[in-house]
């Protein structure tokens, strides 16, 4: 009996051997194949040149008292990511130059080979004004340094942003003040120019020293694509959304965009304009700039600042296209800024689908 007991055991164990050698699951398996990790370029070009090598383009030369020079690049984006951009001037070591006899006598009150401290700066962006001669910025400091004047030399001017293939023109004046006597005659003052650019995410520092304010940080960028955002603010019943079906071209570059009119599928004249808020800062914002859609609807619109009326874009018909404009500030504003947008077209057939007027990012400068 014991034997008998014992070969079921063994067949028993064998058998369960064979049952656990055998078992099988159902499964599934999908492989990704050719995948790679690319980095994306951040480059520009100025006047078409990458790398540039203008050498002496803005030597400026027989600069007399109340005399003034400009001096223009267009920058382009030659990278496939937007840029902030910043521009720095370098003044090297001062020297004479014909050194005539009206200098001499000047020049034992310390007043020498400074002449960078009466040379009033100004600069536009396309056009815009981002330094008047009025926010009295000088070249340089020294003992002729003009009464309340700030120097700009070695510091990082903050322009702007520039999307992929876009350009900007930036304008540069220098201006010798009037009040510049003999000793300046025959001083020469070189200087070195530096543009700078640098990719717009990741949390990337500004570089320093950046100029008090026409820095990054003392004026605003905000990212309309984020309706949930809390500068984002409902105007009325409706506001901004994100619509996630439609091309939009391309969604500028595929990126997160604003739909001013027809959330939830009203296109009404009590949901046509919606509202964000921005900050200025301790700065001064002379410009309002949008990133906007223009396409086969009429995406004119008008925008408000602070309650008043700040420009009106005027919409031309035709391929979906995303297009930078910027708008004059008059006066200029500081600190919290309110911005209404207000599509001033009829709603186009196919507002309650896709809704009216996209934007992407808005930018104070």
């Amino acid at each position: 009996m014991r034997k008998i007991l014992a070969s079921m055991l063994l067949i028993t164990a064998s058998l369960g051997a064979v049952a656990l050698g055998t078992r099988a699951y159902f499964s599934d398996t999908e492989t990704s194949t050719g995948n790679s990790f690319t980095a994306g370029t951040i480059d520009i070009a100025v006047d078409g040149e990458n790398p540039w090598d203008n050498v002496g383009y803005f030597t400026i030369e027989d600069m007399k008292p109340s005399t003034v020079f400009h001096r223009e690049v267009t920058l382009n984006n030659v990278g496939n990511n937007p840029v902030n951009v910043w521009k720095k001037i370098t003044i090297g070591a001062y020297s004479d130059g014909e050194h005539p006899e009206p200098e001499d006598s000047e020049d034992a009150n310390g007043t020498i080979n400074d002449i960078g401290s009466a040379i009033r700066y100004g600069m536009s962006i396309n056009g815009e004004v981002l330094i008047d001669e009025a926010d009295n910025y000088v070249m340089d400091g020294g003992p002729s340094l003009l009464a309340g004047a700030s120097p700009i030399n070695g510091q990082y001017i903050y322009i702007g942003r520039i999307e992929p293939d876009e350009d900007m023109i930036v304008n540069q004046s220098y201006h010798m003040d009037a009040s510049v006597t003999n000793w300046a005659q025959g001083d020469i003052m070189p200087l070195e120019i530096e543009f700078y650019a640098q990719q717009t995410s990741g949390g990337a520092p500004a570089p320093s020293p950046e100029l008090a304010g026409r820095a990054l940080g003392d004026l605003d960028y905000l990212n309309i694509g984020d309706v949930a955002s809390a500068d984002m603010m409902i105007h009325d019943a409706q506001g901004w959304k994100d619509y996630v079906s439609g091309n939009y071209g391309g969604r500028d570059g595929g990126q997160d965009i604003g739909i001013v009119w027809g959330e939830g599928g009203v296109c009404d004249a009590t949901t046509q304009d919606a509202t964000f808020e921005m900050n200025a800062g301790a700065g001064t914002a002379n410009t309002l700039t949008l990133r906007h859609l223009i396409g086969s609807a009429n995406d004119s619109f008008d925008v408000f600042v602070n309650g008043s009326l700040a420009g009106h874009y005027t919409a031309i018909s035709g391929p979906e296209t995303w297009v930078t404009t910027g708008f004059t500030l008059a006066g200029g504003v500081t600190g919290p800024v309110s911005v209404r947008i207000v599509p001033t077209a009829a709603a186009w057939a196919s507002c309650s689908i896709y809704g009216q007027l996209a934007l992407n990012w808005a930018q104070l400068r």
